[in-house]
């Protein structure tokens, strides 16, 4: 059959040997030797045929694309990419997983671009034949993605336009090729910078996209969707939820996959550039690296100096929606700092003594504060108005809000902890005196709790029983000074005195690992909201960052010049603040997003 390359012919098909088309006479042979078969798709900007190379003896098959773009408006924009895909595919073509181009000509005031044909079926025609894809075949597919994808990267090309559909399984040797370079944009650093037109297929664009903009990750995005729709077998638009602005892949699968690679999908999809990997390479280095591999942000640089106290600062906590900082001193006050405007600062006072201690509630609209004066406070902060005093036997070094807000747990200088749910209800756990940190676990189901004993105890909620005892902690003055719950609520750290964080596995109780490298003290930890940092504060002022997969500390900060005392990471991860004893609370953001493998 020869097909008609004439965009206008209502009858295009004609016999296998004709040279012109019986219906309109358009010559059917291009640049006298390719004869186009049939159309293989169509798009905004032109045609896609299978044809034959006459010109040579054995009639090899290739790929002829027609410059035809259907908005006549874009033609100046459409032609300048059909240019530029011409100049891609020479430059791109010489790697083995990428067509090749063979010409590139006009006739007939019609462009045309001839590429190497890939015999094979693109991967949504594989999905549809054979099913779902297993966690192993999408790992072999996107490691061998990535090394494709670095190669065109380096080149300074995006693709733009990544899904199945643009993936071919090729049946000589079974390499995936990456295919249809129409959408790829040059990245220069200047073409970067410069806002364009939105390109790209729906559900697999990244966000950034859908404005005009792109860049190295975009690709990444694209790639991970590809992943989701062959593990779940289902349309991207079907797996993105819009309320919740986030992908609900996880309960789509019909057999979970790996923790590792999950996270490693995640970190591909993020809606923020910021938040992705930062190139193909990074990625291959984490798919194929040790289980403990991670890229991490190694540049936190001081971003505001807040003064607001007159003594050392005990605590800091961000409210969950991000919006406001809270601080805690031994001046008696405690701060409230909105992140918009943090000049802007309200006070709450009343307290006797030090403040020592504060959480906010889940759902943000309550702060609870814990005094030396023995007194537990909960706080309408917006108010300024405290809508609870409790009183304990001694004065109180730290509080901690279940999940879910309904209890209420307190411990210091006095004998036991108290839980408090609602204003009649209050039990006591037992506990020696000098409990100096609480914690409950992610699910509210257990409170962790470690003081001047050096024993970290854990206890059963429901029940009030003490379920295990984790002792590793030594020195003659080392109690244990803080606790966390990593996200998963599969880490417990606990830090000490002794100048030691230790990680323990809490279903065990064992201890997972020993970070070492402070010299002083260690007053305050904190980990990320993805579980990966592990932030510690050192009474000799400095801040540490740790890999919690491999213990292996990344970055010091040294701007404190006090004991630092209190930790906490912004909801969106990308902001740690820190109180110190030299009365100053330091907001750190990540720098130029440069990354470490550590």
């Amino acid at each position: 059959m020869s097909y008609c390359p004439n965009p206008d012919c209502t009858k295009p098909i004609n016999t296998d040997k004709a040279n012109f088309c019986h219906h309109c006479g358009t010559k059917l042979l291009l640049a006298q030797r390719y004869r186009l078969t049939g159309e293989i798709a169509s798009g905004g900007f032109g045609r896609t045929f299978l044809a034959r190379d006459e010109y040579k003896p054995s009639y090899p098959l290739c790929v002829v694309k027609q410059f035809y773009p259907q908005e006549q408006g874009n033609w100046q924009k459409a032609a300048d990419l059909f240019q530029q895909e011409a100049m891609r595919l020479d430059e791109l073509g010489k790697h083995p997983q990428i067509p090749e181009l063979y010409a590139h000509f006009e006739q007939d005031r019609q462009q045309y671009i001839v590429q190497e044909a890939i015999a094979g079926d693109n991967l949504a025609e594989e999905l549809q034949k054979k099913g779902k894809f297993s966690e192993s075949e999408v790992r072999e597919m996107l490691s061998d993605l990535l090394s494709v994808l670095e190669f065109v990267h380096e080149g300074k090309v995006i693709h733009r336009d990544i899904k199945p559909d643009n993936i071919i399984r090729r049946q000589s040797d079974e390499a995936l090729v990456l295919v249809d370079f129409g959408a790829a944009k040059y990245a220069t650093e200047t073409a970067l910078k410069k806002k364009g037109t939105s390109i790209g297929t729906v559900g697999y664009s990244a966000p950034e996209q859908a404005f005009g903009q792109v860049s190295y990750s975009s690709d990444l995005y694209s790639l991970a969707v590809t992943c989701l729709h062959l593990l779940t077998g289902i349309e991207p638009l079907e797996l993105y939820d819009v309320g919740a602005a986030q992908w609900q892949w996880r309960e789509r699968l019909s057999s979970p996959v790996s923790d590792r690679f999950a996270a490693i999908l995640d970190g591909m999809l993020a809606r923020a550039t910021r938040d992705r990997y930062p190139s193909a390479k990074a990625v291959l280095e984490v798919l194929k690296g040790s289980p403990d591999s991670q890229f991490l942000p190694k540049d936190w640089q001081c971003l505001h100096v807040l003064t607001g106290h007159i003594d050392g600062i005990t605590g800091v906590a961000f409210s969950p929606d991000g919006k406001i900082l809270a601080s805690s001193s031994r001046d008696r006050t405690v701060n409230l700092w909105p992140m918009q405007a943090l000049w802007s600062i309200c006070t709450l006072t009343g307290f006797e003594n030090s403040v020592s201690s504060l959480a906010f509630s889940t759902d943000g609209s309550k702060l609870v504060t814990g005094s030396l004066d023995r007194s537990v406070k909960i706080w309408q902060f917006l108010q300024g108005k405290a809508i609870a005093v409790f009183r304990d036997l001694g004065g109180v070094l730290c509080v901690a809000l279940s999940p879910d807000g309904r209890i209420l747990a307190s411990g210091g200088t006095g004998k036991g902890i108290r839980l408090r749910e609602g204003k009649e209800k209050e039990g006591l756990l037992n506990s020696p005196e000098g409990m100096w940190c609480l914690a409950f676990s992610p699910d509210g189901q257990l409170l962790a709790g470690g003081g001047l004993d050096k024993i970290l105890r854990l206890w059963q909620v429901e029940t009030g029983e003490e379920i295990a005892r984790f002792q590793g902690h030594s020195g003659t003055f080392a109690g244990v000074t803080a606790i966390a719950f990593s996200p998963d609520g599969k880490i417990l750290a606990s830090s000490s005195q002794d100048r030691m964080i230790k990680l323990w596995e809490v279903e065990t109780g064992k201890a997972k690992a020993s970070l070492t490298g402070h010299q002083k003290g260690v007053g305050a930890i904190a980990f990320s909201p993805d579980g990966r940092i592990l932030a510690s504060g050192c009474e000799d002022g400095t801040i540490k960052f740790w890999q919690v997969a491999t213990g292996k500390d990344f970055l010091t900060l040294t701007e404190h010049h006090g004991a630092v005392k209190g930790l906490a990471f912004h909801p969106d991860g990308h902001l740690l603040a820190s109180g110190s004893f030299d009365k100053t609370v330091r907001i750190w953001e990540q720098g130029d997003r440069s990354t470490v493998n550590v």
